[in-house]
């Protein structure tokens, strides 16, 4: 192991990452489960991603600015309250867990990867697809990017 990387055991901190999906809400189950086992902390993250649509017009044609503040309003709001669901049933079972809702205009995997750096957490958590399209891929690309740059141990929940 790396010395930036952090030891798998003794499990201080996971990070589940969820959006509403089935496999991400067995990613959470999986989680709360492994960290009322260790007495971990358990963060539960849900990254809204802000869109930010590419815009082609020739110089000169006035074309109105598109306001996603209403559409970026409710998904905040409904991913606190995916999150404060998840961080009750966490607590429902004695696990120490906390709740973070963070927005990007990048990427979610990196956004993902920059918190459980942040974080320093031992284990991260997702499912192998989110709300994403191509059902039919193994991996969806976020987790298959947090597979591939992970600083610390990633476990995949299908």
């Amino acid at each position: 192991m790396s010395s930036k990387s952090p030891e798998l055991l003794p499990l201080n901190k996971i990070l589940v990452s969820i959006d509403g999906s089935e496999n991400a809400s067995r990613a959470a189950k999986a989680a709360i489960s492994i960290a009322k086992q260790f007495e971990s902390e358990l963060l539960i993250l849900n990254v809204v991603a802000e869109m930010v649509p590419p815009i082609f017009s020739p110089i000169g044609v006035n074309v109105p600015a598109i306001d996603y503040s209403n559409y970026l309003e409710r998904a905040e709001n409904d991913a606190k309250k995916l999150v404060n669901d998840a961080v009750a049933g966490a607590k429902n079972e004695s696990v120490n867990a906390r709740g973070i809702v963070l927005r990007t205009v990048t990427s979610v995997a990196e956004t993902i990867l920059d918190e459980a750096s942040k974080e320093n957490v031992n284990l991260l958590v997702v499912g192998t697809r989110g709300l994403g399209g191509f059902k039919k891929l193994l991996l969806g690309s976020v987790s298959n990017a947090v597979v591939a740059h992970a600083h610390c141990t990633v476990l995949i929940v299908r």
